[in-house]
């Protein structure tokens, strides 16, 4: 027989025999009611099976069958459980945006924190490098290269020449 089923968050989809063709639909703003009401979800179904407009006082005269009922009812419980975690991922989502946001933010202040360090570190390094007995010109230009050559060989010329000196 026919089958009803909703996927995703506003979009269903209703088959009306083994072999029909399945049609997808987007539910109108119905849907954002029948999420709070039970009568409105009872309407949203019988029009998504019969593919015919039905107004929410048919279904109150109407006599559905107990079978209907009890399958609405329980359908009706299952979409309360879906529309309750649909909320939570939508928060889970908005906070998730919000702390990215936050985060990005302060990323930014970092990067303009080391690039100032890094500014402040280079600024030192060549005044130091300039003053120092033994240092040639272009490695004046990098003294980044001069600063990891000490730490690399810490018996250099240059420290040697220090020593000499204040010994």
């Amino acid at each position: 027989m026919g089958q009803f089923r909703i996927q995703g968050r506003y979009a269903s989809e209703s088959k009306l025999g083994p072999n029909a063709p399945t049609k997808k639909a987007v539910l109108s703003p119905l849907s954002l009611e029948a999420r709070k009401d039970p009568l409105a979800f009872r309407k949203l179904v019988l029009e998504t099976i019969t593919q015919k407009p039905i107004s929410t006082e048919d279904i109150g005269r109407e006599r559905l069958g107990s079978q209907f009922l009890r399958a609405t009812n329980l359908a009706w419980a299952g979409a309360k459980r879906l529309f309750a975690v649909e909320e939570m991922i939508d928060k889970s989502n908005q906070e998730f945006k919000k702390r990215e946001k936050e985060l990005a933010q302060q990323n930014d202040l970092l990067r303009c924190q080391r690039d100032e360090a890094r500014r402040a570190v280079r600024a030192l390094i060549s005044a130091h490098v300039r003053d120092t007995p033994g240092v040639s010109q272009d490695d004046q230009k990098d003294p980044l290269k001069v600063l990891l050559s000490w730490v690399e060989n810490p018996g250099n010329d240059v420290d040697r020449q220090d020593e000499d000196v204040s010994g």
